[in-house]
């Protein structure tokens, strides 16, 4: 119940100060909490509909936080969009396992390169899409 009334605080724009669990202090400090209340205020599919330029949608196969179905209703709420889903990269672009433990092990890893497909992908979107 407790995710809850975190969760409730920050939609309403709350930073919560009473002590949380130990499995929630390190992710909810007062920095990522105030970071949290600035983006929740937006609904991504009601700002991608606001653009009018070139959108390139990336969702992964494994991504834990965003699925692959969400990425692909995202792509669709912009006639300027493509979408691009990439086998086994998560959320935070790394190669992972749909496995929820090993993927997470992901997050904390700054040796783990990006997904190498991602690099291929943004380079095609800007060069076929931004040419002059």
């Amino acid at each position: 119940m407790i995710f809850r009334e975190l969760a409730d605080s920050l939609k309403a724009g709350k930073i919560v100060t009473k002590p949380l669990p130990v499995v929630f202090t390190s992710i909810f400090t007062a920095n990522s909490q105030s970071f949290l209340i600035s983006t929740l205020k937006y609904n991504p599919g009601k700002e991608i509909q606001k653009l009018k330029i070139p959108v390139l949608v990336i969702g992964g196969s494994t991504d834990l936080q965003v699925s692959e179905a969400a990425a692909v209703q995202l792509s669709k709420m912009n006639k300027y969009s493509t979408l691009k889903i990439i086998n086994q990269m998560n959320h935070v672009l790394k190669k992972a396992p749909a496995d929820r433990l090993s993927n997470f092990n992901t997050y904390n890893d700054p040796g783990l390169p990006l997904h190498e497909a991602i690099i291929p992908i943004l380079t095609d979107f800007v060069q076929t899409k931004f040419k002059n």
